[in-house]
């Protein structure tokens, strides 16, 4: 037995058809999804852990506003290790660098010499150099 298949037949070619379709599609597809927002904030990502024990002569000193009320230029004269933490001034003796300050810096002024510890800190969104353990450099 021979069996006759029914043949649809449009007027529209088959490319017209599928561009419709396509054009629905993209027409009614929403964009990529946005990121929810989180619920807490970002943590910050830390510089390595790192400190040295400098000498450094005073070049500037200026009082600021925000968390660390001090700036301090210093020419670093000598950078030494501090046990179990990366030194990050090793290779900066011999040059001047800001650092921030929360220790009262009004008793000291340009030209002392002075010891303390020195270390970068900061995130992502920058970094800083920190004095603390500030104290004159006793001449000898």
């Amino acid at each position: 037995m021979k069996t006759k298949h029914n043949v649809v037949s449009t007027d529209a070619p088959v490319w017209f058809i599928l561009s419709l379709f396509l054009i629905a599609m993209a027409a009614g597809c929403p964009g990529p999804p946005t990121p929810a927002e989180p619920d807490e904030p970002q943590r910050a990502v830390p510089v390595v852990p790192n400190d040295s024990v400098v000498a450094a002569q005073i070049v500037s000193i200026k009082s600021v506003t925000g968390v660390f009320p001090w700036e301090v230029e210093l020419h670093l004269r000598d950078s030494q290790d501090v046990p179990g933490y990366a030194n990050l001034t090793k290779k900066r003796v011999g040059q001047t660098l800001t650092a921030r300050t929360r220790e009262d810096m009004a008793p000291y002024q340009a030209e002392d010499s002075i010891t303390g510890n020195l270390s970068l800190a900061g995130d992502e969104k920058g970094t800083f150099f920190h004095l603390s353990n500030v104290s004159k450099k006793e001449e000898g």
